[in-house]
């Protein structure tokens, strides 16, 4: 299969060392997370319109927090919605990753590697974003291992929570020579109800504009 790969002399010395990164790789079943799969330019492993169904092609796309990113990776199973990530029909390099019924079969069985890649146990390839696409909807596939930026993801993360919006003050902010006060520490506007031990009383509104507490049905702040 021809792929458009930027070669450096890192990548090639990883190429070169073939078993090196595998020798990092984390036991298959090394912990339990959920949430989303991050890879290459933070785009996410993605199943494809949500679906369970057999087959379904495993894409990237924007991440989105929804039901369709949100995988679990435990005993060494990429799982979401019951089922598992699948190198479809033992296909080898360059074969595409559906969805399957998780069986323990070894096309279905990954380990973490020193990278932060995902290697299948089958044949030892990785999960593998093509030629760096960042198109959502590219289909994922599994590859030589090679510790590329396209085959480093993350564990599953869930999302993190929205941050809590900051309340607004309600109380009205005192302006610069206002007065009297409210109860509150604030300042009266005309219109605004009195208290009984300000009837009759001269004061200043927020705004700067004069007031008098008078009785004009009911006793109330009015412009002087």
């Amino acid at each position: 299969m021809t792929r458009n790969r930027t070669a450096s002399c890192a990548a090639v010395a990883v190429f070169l060392a073939g078993g090196a990164i595998l020798a990092g790789a984390l036991p298959a079943g090394a912990g339990t997370s959920s949430g989303e799969i991050k890879g290459y330019a933070a785009k996410c492993a993605d199943d494809t319109g949500n679906s369970s169904a057999l087959r379904t092609r495993i894409q990237i796309w924007s991440c989105t927090g929804g039901a369709a990113q949100q995988w679990s990776f435990s005993g060494g199973e990429l799982r979401r919605a019951g089922m598992c990530m699948n190198d479809k029909g033992w296909g080898g390099s360059g074969s595409p990753v559906i969805l399957w019924g998780c069986d323990g079969a070894a096309n279905e069985a990954w380990s973490r590697n020193a990278a932060g890649g995902y290697v299948l146990k089958a044949n030892g390839l990785c999960l593998d974003d093509p030629a760096f696409s960042v198109r959502n909807g590219t289909r994922l596939i599994v590859y030589r291992c090679n510790g590329g930026a396209n085959q480093r993801w993350s564990l599953p993360v869930a999302p993190a929570p929205a941050p809590t919006p900051t309340p607004t003050p309600t109380d009205t902010p005192t302006s610069a020579g206002c007065h009297p006060l409210t109860d509150a520490g604030g300042c009266y506007e005309p219109g605004e109800l009195c208290r009984d031990s300000d009837h009759g009383v001269t004061g200043v509104a927020g705004d700067g504009e004069t007031i008098v507490c008078e009785d004009v049905n009911g006793w109330r702040w009015e412009p002087a």
